[in-house]
């Protein structure tokens, strides 16, 4: 099994380096392919092929990617391959042009198989600006597609495939939905819906009664119901007296079938590769370890489409798999089939849970009830109806009114459990280095009786390191103190987040002047994943919607205080009927919040609401930055005998034609320059005017637009800057874990100066 986990390993590493990093790093994973297989020369061949593979296939990837034009208006020709009838959106392969596939939006009822001619913009996939956050370039880069049309105007049909692959898919899904829909109610055939064709039907009300008893994978396509389904076709097709093998390869042909046809998910993909491997195994009579099968259907999911790996689905499909066939045996007991289950779902859920926090930053004490008394009902559920799919309505009816009672069963939980007001718990999205350590700690709980041979000496040095890994990050933060600055991707609006240790604070908090606009949702959602419990104050340049809107989200989860120019707490309780405690700045004023020192450079009074933007300049450890709101050229004439010049400087008014003087660039002689701005703006910015002025004084540029949430790590010993879409460098990492990675040395200093006595026991490997 060692040569298909460290192919495995270096595919993962590949990836991650890849998209993350530099390329020069990926020399790694040729030094780790050595250091594992150097003795044995098949097997290194082997594994620098699959490294060379998964290279050769992020290269195509990325140049199919660039290829791509944002924003370009294009006249094409596709045809649809994919249908979600639930929101009306299409995935189309173009035939003339980029031969790629992108996501169509319309309002046009289309069908599978119809080729259709798009007149309108292309708008590719990036990631989400701001980290932690839903990355919808990787969401559909998964599945090979690689942006956005919105269609203004209806697409014309202009002909119809001659796919058999496609009409093949547009049957068995008109199938699925016209059986479902033609033998349940509303309600009964959305659920039912969304478990067969992988598309989500569900009510937000019934997806939250889901959430809050944690059993969503449930309701989603995964391996259990392709091993139901396989189940009832060896079932069917031995009625006739087949041949065993023939019955396993007619079943492993439909649920092929089947998994092309909802999209092959990477659930569906994972449990029919193992289907594969242990039939093949059977007939070949070779005995395969069980876990070995699921790392080699890992591997061929991966190599199908590296960015699986940032699939959900592939990550809880494979962790739960791993759960099923590797810890819980350890833990199974004889005869006590109830403590079993309960068991079983636990710990699946114990592993599952830093994935869980990290995407979607929840937790419920449902689960228990969720997976100990939904689940059974559900699988029955499934069985009956992969039965009322397969045979026709007149024989159905007995089936039909099974699964009814069976869903009014699990809506009644629903009703009951809501009644005990069961509270979905939000946290922090776990970091990388919060994963490992969870995982680290489980295993030494699954070791715990390998630890308990330890001797007192042993046993107490653990003890020790356990002891600083936890205290001394707390003291490091007090004598080193981190401060992030964050200039957060909130759209065509500016928001400022300076976080400390135990303050944080906002300058600005973004907005917009439409109606739909979400961006104060997204920032709230934020917030949380970066574990922001309180957010101290709030200081507003001015009052426009783009600047200070989205205090009204703010204040659901936090109440700051507010603090701005003169009859601003008037402004903000007619405005947006906010009541926050007030604070009327002062010129000149100089505030400290923890470390960082904020002075009020000018308060200015002008009639025009963009010129009455305050001027801010904070310092941090030995970084200035100057905060400009939205003031115009002629106001930064005004203030240029003010202490003005900074490190950094945010572009005033989003980079707009009216600011930015020459002059006023020179006098604050910034090393960086940040500019603010929304992606795909209607109002053209920033604008080429403003480029050109940073340009010839060769001060660098920043946008929110393209870089993404730009943050600036300072600290008493090392300062550094990274945007979101950037890749990562070394120093980078070290300057933002610095605390961590001197914890780390010293507890690793700690370990071995002690030294150990008559070994450590990890597993069955004996460390000297």
């Amino acid at each position: 099994m060692l040569i298909t986990t460290v192919i495995l390993i270096q595919i993962i590493l590949t990836t991650i380096l890849y998209i993350y990093f530099n390329p020069i790093f990926l020399a790694v994973d040729v030094v780790i392919t050595g250091i594992f297989l150097f003795k044995d020369k098949n097997k290194l061949i082997v594994s620098l092929l699959v490294l060379f593979l998964t290279i050769f296939h992020l290269n195509l990837i990325n140049d199919n990617y660039n290829n791509i034009k944002d924003n370009e208006f294009v006249d094409i020709n596709a045809v649809v391959i994919n249908k979600n009838r639930s929101n009306k959106k299409y995935i189309v392969k173009v035939t003339n042009q980029y031969n790629i596939k992108f996501l169509l939006t319309t309002k046009k009822d289309l069908n599978i198989g119809d080729i259709v001619n798009i007149r309108s913009k292309v708008n590719k996939a990036y990631t989400n600006g701001n980290p932690y956050m839903f990355n919808y370039k990787f969401y559909l880069l998964k599945s090979n597609i690689y942006g956005d049309i919105y269609c203004r105007t209806d697409p014309d049909i202009i002909g119809k495939s001659n796919s058999l692959f496609l009409s093949i898919r547009s049957k068995i899904l008109n199938h699925i939905v016209f059986k479902l829909d033609s033998n349940f109610n509303d309600i009964e055939s959305s659920v039912l819906k969304s478990v067969f064709t992988g598309f989500n039907f569900l009510s937000e009300d019934y997806t939250n009664n889901v959430k809050t008893l944690g059993i969503s994978h449930i309701f989603a396509i995964s391996g259990l119901h392709i091993i139901i389904l396989y189940t009832i076709f060896n079932k069917l097709f031995g009625i006739f007296k087949i041949n065993r093998k023939i019955i396993s390869w007619l079943s492993l042909f439909l649920i092929a079938i089947y998994g092309y046809a909802v999209g092959l998910p990477s659930s569906i993909l994972r449990a029919f590769i193992m289907l594969v491997i242990v039939e093949l195994s059977n007939q070949m009579q070779i005995d395969w370890y069980n876990l070995n099968n699921l790392i080699i259907a890992a591997i061929l999911i991966l190599l199908m489409n590296p960015y699986n790996l940032f699939d959900v689905g592939f990550i809880f499909s494979f962790l739960a798999t791993f759960t099923i066939l590797y810890l819980y045996p350890k833990f199974k007991k004889q005869n006590s089939k109830l403590r079993n289950y309960l068991m079983l779902s636990t710990l699946v859920y114990i592993i599952l849970l830093p994935i869980q926090l990290r995407f979607f930053n929840e937790f419920t004490f449902g689960f228990i009830i969720g997976n100990t008394i939904i689940l059974p009902i559900f699988t029955l559920i499934i069985q009956l109806s992969a039965i009322v799919l397969l045979i026709p309505n007149s024989f159905n009816y007995v089936f039909v009114q099974i699964i009814k009672f069976c869903l009014k069963i699990i809506n009644y939980i629903f009703i009951t459990i809501n009644s005990f007001n069961i509270q979905i718990h939000s946290f922090m999205s776990f970091s990388l280095l919060m994963i490992f350590v969870y995982y680290i700690i489980i295993f030494a709980i699954y070791n715990r009786h390998y630890i308990k041979t330890l001797n007192d000496f042993n046993k107490q040095t653990l003890k020790n390191m356990f002891f600083i890994s936890v205290i001394m990050p707390v003291i490091l933060n007090i004598f080193n103190p981190i401060t992030h600055i964050n200039f957060v991707d909130i759209g065509q609006g500016d928001c400022l987040l300076v976080r400390q240790y135990f303050k944080s604070f906002m300058i600005d908090t973004g907005g917009s002047y439409k109606s739909e606009d979400k961006s104060g949702t997204y920032l709230v959602e934020y917030l949380h994943k970066i574990g922001l419990n309180n957010l101290d104050y709030v200081f507003l340049t001015h009052f426009d919607e783009d600047h200070s809107k989205n205090l009204i989200n703010i204040n659901k989860s936090y109440n700051p205080i507010v603090l701005s120019r003169t009859n601003g707490e008037k402004i903000l309780k007619i405005k947006y009927n906010q009541n926050n405690h007030y604070v009327n700045l002062q010129n000149n004023q100089l505030l400290k919040i923890g470390n960082v020192y904020i002075k009020v450079i000018d308060k200015p009074i002008s009639d025009e609401e963009n010129d009455k933007s305050i001027v801010y300049k904070v310092y941090v450890n030995d970084i200035s930055l100057l905060i400009t709101g939205d003031i115009s050229g002629e106001y930064e004439r005004n203030i240029l005998n003010k202490d003005i010049t900074s490190d950094v400087l945010k572009i005033s008014h989003h980079g707009s034609k009216n600011s930015s003087d020459l002059n006023f660039l020179k006098k604050v002689n910034p090393k960086l320059s940040i500019i603010s701005v929304g992606l795909r703006n209607d109002y053209g910015h920033p604008h080429h005017q403003t480029l050109d002025n940073l340009n010839k004084l060769n001060i660098p540029i920043k946008r929110t637009d393209i870089d993404g949430n730009i943050e600036i790590v300072s600290s008493k010993i090392f300062n550094t800057i990274r945007s979101n879409r950037d890749k990562y460098s070394i120093f980078n990492i070290l300057v933002k874990e610095q605390n961590s990675i001197i914890t780390t040395i010293f507890v690793l200093y700690y370990f071995k100066s002690r030294g150990v006595k008559d070994g450590f026991f990890i597993g069955e490997t004996k460390i000297r």
